[in-house]
């Protein structure tokens, strides 16, 4: 790391970047999931069907979730 003219360690941007990066991986995986849930249930409700949209999105948020931290992965690795 370089040093500003303090003698205190800068630190880099792409170095903040990569950090948040691994910061947000909860929430990416999290969310997905929660919305696919309730927006299933809703349109569970609303068509009157059993449990079959709310499977659906579940199902649909999970794979959107592990996606995105897949794209996630493969562009902090591609930085270094």
């Amino acid at each position: 790391m370089e040093e500003d003219q303090n003698g205190k360690k800068k630190v880099r941007f792409e170095e903040k970047k990569k950090s948040w990066s691994i910061l947000a991986t909860p929430f990416v995986l999290v969310a997905p999931l929660i919305i696919g849930y309730f927006f299933g249930d809703w349109l569970d409700g609303y068509l009157g069907t059993g449990a079959i949209f709310t499977y659906i999105f579940l199902a649909l948020g999970f794979f959107a979730g592990f996606r995105e931290l897949y794209m996630i992965i493969k562009k902090t690795s591609n930085d270094e």
